[in-house]
């Protein structure tokens, strides 16, 4: 109190932001507990109750005497500190908080860092931003993740390149590890469909998951998708769009299903490719009439076992029989007949 008294119930305007408050309690604070009073009078340190719109370096006087005394002095911050809720709720309580901490302390600042989505809170030092964090979880029970301020690091697409990762991360479940593969990608035509189908075969994969492309807003694929050109280039590009062809690139990439065989069959036809459809290893599909996955492994044993039996034959064949003699040396021949030297063949 800087002049004259004050008693409870007294009518004060905040010269601010000309506002009118009433004050409901009077409070001489101790350390531990607190002594209630009905009025305070000049040079008295006390805490007022029922200030709502009261903020730190403001006044307050009587409407008949209107004066503002000189703001305190704020510094500038010297530590930052990122917080992140736990959750979608608590971020809304964050927030509040937040607000409420930064309208009450001149020396706390508070902002949003759009890219990382993090309240970025900064003030005096670590103790005052440890008893802001000791507020929040007596105050409003929250207890955000605290961690320093992080460096955004900015990339950009350079060139077109192809490439695979692998996500994994310990969460105290059964994991599964599933690739997840796209058909019909604008610029992807039939070619393109079994080329990757013959990759797949060479690794030996059979992708569980297929799914056709879907255009999604802000993506070079769409922009190719509805315009049929590559925005880079401005070239055409191949979009596949009716549901024949997006069946035959789905089932391409799932050649190995019994129920794709026709499909893959009339897809390697349409394109050119019927060195696919067989029984060899090089196969994708097998001949019409096979309809099973057993039927189709039946006859690549079957196969297999006729050219293991023809190798040996070959391989027999090529070797000389060290038992059949030049009859001319008077040896004994294959046919079981005796040569006498001059004579004629006695059996």
């Amino acid at each position: 109190v800087y002049a004259g008294s004050l008693h409870e119930g007294d009518a004060l305007t905040n010269t601010a932001g000309k506002t009118e408050d009433r004050i409901s309690r009077i409070y001489r604070m101790h350390a531990d507990r607190r002594e209630q009073l009905e009025s305070a009078s000049t040079g008295e340190i006390v805490t007022l109750v029922g200030l709502r719109g009261a903020h730190t370096g403001e006044t307050y006087c009587h409407k008949s005497r209107l004066l503002a005394l000189e703001a305190i002095d704020s510094y500038a911050p010297v530590i930052t500190l990122a917080l992140e809720p736990r959750n979608a709720d608590e971020g809304k309580v964050l927030d509040e908080a937040l607000e409420r901490y930064a309208a009450e302390d001149p020396t706390l600042e508070v902002r949003m860092d759009e890219e990382t989505a993090c309240r970025m809170v900064s003030g005096m030092g670590e103790l005052h931003l440890d008893v802001l964090l000791e507020r929040m979880s007596r105050e409003y029970g929250i207890s955000p993740r605290a961690g320093h301020p992080q460096v955004i690091l900015r990339e950009t697409v350079r060139k077109e390149a192809d490439g695979q990762g692998e996500f994994d991360r310990e969460l105290g479940k059964e994991q599964y590890l599933v690739p997840y593969l796209i058909s019909s990608h604008p610029g992807s035509d039939l070619s393109a469909a079994i080329e990757l189908a013959e990759y797949l075969r060479d690794i030996g994969h059979q992708p569980e998951q297929v799914q056709d492309f879907y255009p999604t807003p802000g993506t070079l694929s769409t922009c190719m998708f509805y315009t049929g050109f590559d925005p880079r280039t401005g070239k055409p590009v191949f979009v596949p769009r009716t549901p024949q062809e997006k069946a035959m690139q789905r089932a391409l990439l799932q050649f190995k299903r019994p129920q794709n065989f026709p499909l893959v069959r009339q897809a390697l036809r349409q394109a050119g490719r019927e060195d696919l459809i067989g029984t060899s290893r090089n196969c994708l599909v097998p001949p019409e009439g096979v309809k099973t996955a057993a039927e189709y492994a039946q006859i690549r044993r079957e196969k297999k076992a006729r050219e293991e039996r023809r190798e040996m034959r070959d391989h027999r064949g090529a070797r000389p029989d060290k038992g059949r003699l030049d009859a001319r040396k008077g040896g004994r021949p294959a046919s079981g007949k005796t040569v006498r030297p001059g004579g004629k063949a006695k059996r």
